[in-house]
C-alpha cells in the first residue's frame, strides 16, 4: 500500500526533479524534511526519540554520496585526521560532508599538533563539479526518502499526495517569493552601508 502511494507521488515528482536547479532541489528537500529540525535538536540533546530516524537519513544521504563519489574509506582519504579520531563518531551527515571535502573542497590553511598537519578545506559552492554532483545526490535521495520515510513526510506535506502538481507549483511561487526577499535584504543592507559610510565620513570632516 505504502509503496503504491509513494509511486504514484513519483510518477509526477521524478520528471520534474530533472529539471529543477540545484537551489530548487535543496529548497524541496528542506521543505520535505523539515521536521528534520526538530530532529537535529533532539539528536543534539541525546534524546532518544526519533534519534533513530535523523540518523538513518544521514546514513541514506552518506549511502548516496559514496554511490556518486566512490565508497572509499574516510581514513584512507583522510589518514592524519583519522590519527586524531575526528571519524570514530561521525553520523552520514558530517561522513558526507568530509567526502565532499576530499572530492570539491580547496586546503585554505593547516593547523599543527604534535607531528600531525591538519588541513582546513572550503568548498566553491559554485563548482560545475560541485553543483552537477548536488543535484544528482537531491534527485537520488529524494525519490528514496519519499519511498522509506512517506509517513513521516507526508504529516508535514499532506498536499504532495492529493495533489502533487500543485504542490509543486505552491513550493515553486514560495521560492520564488523566498528568493525576492532575500534579494530586498541584500539590497537594503548594501543602501544602509552606503548611509553608514556616508555619516562617516561627514563626521571625519
Amino acid at each position: 500500500m505504502k509503496t503504491n502511494i509513494a509511486n504514484k507521488i513519483l510518477q509526477t515528482l521524478e520528471p520534474k526533479l530533472k529539471e529543477m536547479t540545484l537551489g530548487k532541489l535543496e529548497f524541496l528537500y528542506k521543505e520535505l524534511n523539515y521536521e528534520d529540525v526538530q530532529l537535529k535538536e533532539i539528536y543534539y540533546s541525546k534524546s532518544q526519540d526519533c534519534e533513530e530516524i535523523y540518523l538513518s537519513k544521514g546514513e541514506l544521504i552518506d549511502k548516496v554520496s559514496e554511490e556518486i563519489l566512490g565508497d572509499e574509506e574516510l581514513w584512507d582519504l583522510f589518514p592524519e585526521e583519522d590519527a586524531r579520531g575526528t571519524f570514530e563518531f561521525i553520523n552520514g551527515y558530517e561522513s558526507a560532508r568530509w567526502r565532499e571535502k576530499y572530492h570539491f573542497g580547496k586546503i585554505v590553511g593547516a593547523e599543527y599538533i604534535s607531528c600531525y598537519e591538519f588541513c582546513k578545506y572550503k568548498l566553491d559552492y559554485s563548482n560545475k563539479e560541485y553543483v552537477e554532483y548536488k543535484k544528482k545526490l537531491y534527485r537520488e535521495v529524494i525519490p528514496r526518502e519519499l519511498k522509506k520515510y512517506m509517513t513521516y513526510i507526508l504529516k508535514d506535506n499532506p498536499n504532495i499526495l492529493s495533489n502533487t502538481e500543485e504542490y509543486l507549483e505552491k513550493l515553486e511561487e514560495k521560492f520564488m517569493q523566498e528568493k525576492i526577499e532575500q534579494k530586498e535584504e541584500k539590497t537594503n543592507k548594501i543602501e544602509y552601508n552606503k548611509v553608514e559610510e556616508t555619516e562617516d565620513e561627514e563626521e571625519e570632516m
